[in-house]
């Protein structure tokens, strides 16, 4: 690829002077090979994070696993075999050193890990809520902690938090289910399966409203057939 970028601006006649100074440049081609491989990573962390399913706190990890692999790169001094043959090459000509490149991808490294930490910093806070990818078993103080932070930024931003469903298991205890629950606790609790299946054939009125969206109440079933039944089964 580099051949033929190379030739094309090369036979432009209006080919700005300071690019067609670097393509001269010997060099050149190392560094269109090193930033193609730094590319390459990048390229695809940008398209886990524009994913359709990411949360704010997956991006923040692909950041972070951005800046470590880049961190690494810069402490292993990491070159393609190929970026190593063309610098040998120059070298052997004392026209380029490697020390030379290391020092300037060095910088490069720097301004790199500057900008995306950076930009990562507006995540910082929002670490707390890793515990939702359940990567790991969470435990109730990362849960707790949690719920401080959005508690604390409801009363500061006017979020319209309902504490009362913000999580799912306790929308499913609201009254009318919990009597729901009490009701069959004490009229059903030394029932064992057999029996309970027995019953429900003698109460078409209950099984109807099983079916239905009815609630079970005292009356949904006949008493009597009932308190015959607890009394055989005592």
């Amino acid at each position: 690829m580099y051949p033929a970028l190379k030739l094309y601006f090369d036979t432009q006649d209006k080919c700005p002077t300071l690019l067609k100074s670097f393509l001269s440049d010997p060099v050149a081609i190392i560094w269109f090979h090193f930033i193609q491989r730094q590319l390459k990573i990048v390229c695809d962390t940008i398209k886990r994070i524009e994913g359709d399913n990411i949360s704010a706190c997956e991006v923040s990890e692909e950041l972070e696993a951005l800046c470590g692999k880049i961190k690494n790169r810069k402490t292993q001094n990491f070159l393609t075999s190929g970026v190593n043959s063309m610098i040998l090459e120059l070298e052997t000509k004392n026209k380029y050193t490697k020390k030379q490149f290391i020092e300037q991808t060095n910088q490069f490294y720097d301004t790199f890990l500057f900008y995306i930490e950076k930009w990562g910093n507006s995540f910082e806070e929002l670490k707390i809520f890793r515990w939702t990818q359940l990567i790991n078993c969470p435990t109730w103080n990362d849960i707790q902690k949690s719920l401080t932070f959005i508690l604390q930024n409801n009363k500061q931003t006017g979020w319209n938090v309902d504490e009362d469903i913000l999580f799912d298991e306790k929308s499913r205890f609201l009254v009318p289910t919990i009597k729901s629950i009490i009701i069959l606790k004490n009229h059903f609790k030394k029932y064992s399966c057999n029996d309970f299946y027995d019953f429900l054939l003698t109460q078409p009125k209950l099984l109807n409203a099983i079916s239905s969206s009815q609630k079970y109440s005292n009356d949904t079933f006949d008493n009597k057939g009932h308190d015959e039944q607890s009394t055989s089964t005592q």
